[in-house]
């Protein structure tokens, strides 16, 4: 989704103008829409993702700041939980690391190196679970894995965020 976003960002001023700025990125889960206010209020909507840590955007997509559809929320005190938000100066860090991420996958690709290393999580996260070319592969014949570990900001930015 980022890949997309950026993409947006650096060539969709054709289509929608000049002032193109990063306002985040959600993702909603293919589940139904909400049956009742029972499903709405049990946060059982709320979008994953990653948004740009500024009130007025926040306020655009969830009015009221409850938290119900996008993952955070307004604080007593009137801030916003930092939950899944990000400054424009962290998602410039993330769109770089990106685009190394990409070139680096483009040089493998054109290198011939396309093994089987897919990614896991502990147990809670296996990228063979669910593929359609586990059989081809043959991947419980081989022990090379990607591990994911679970990053927070100041281990993806270097700092405290």
């Amino acid at each position: 989704m980022l890949v997309y976003l950026f993409a947006l960002k650096n060539h969709g001023k054709p289509r929608y103008g000049d002032d193109l700025k990063v306002a985040g990125v959600l993702y909603m889960p293919s589940d139904p829409s909400p049956q009742s206010g029972e499903d709405k209020a049990s946060g059982m909507y709320t979008m994953n993702g990653l948004l740009l840590d500024d009130p007025r955007v926040l306020e655009a997509m969830e009015v009221d700041g409850e938290g119900i559809f996008i993952p955070t929320k307004v604080n007593k005190d009137g801030s916003w939980k930092k939950t899944s938000l990000s400054s424009l100066e962290e998602f410039g860090k993330i769109e770089k690391r990106i685009d190394e991420l990409i070139i680096e996958m483009a040089k493998a690709i054109r290198e011939g190196d396309m093994d089987a290393v897919p990614a896991r999580r502990g147990t809670d996260y296996d990228a063979c679970k669910y593929c359609d070319y586990k059989s081809l592969c043959d991947f419980e014949r081989i022990d090379k894995v990607r591990k994911i570990e679970k990053l927070n900001k100041t281990m993806i930015f270097g700092e405290e965020g």
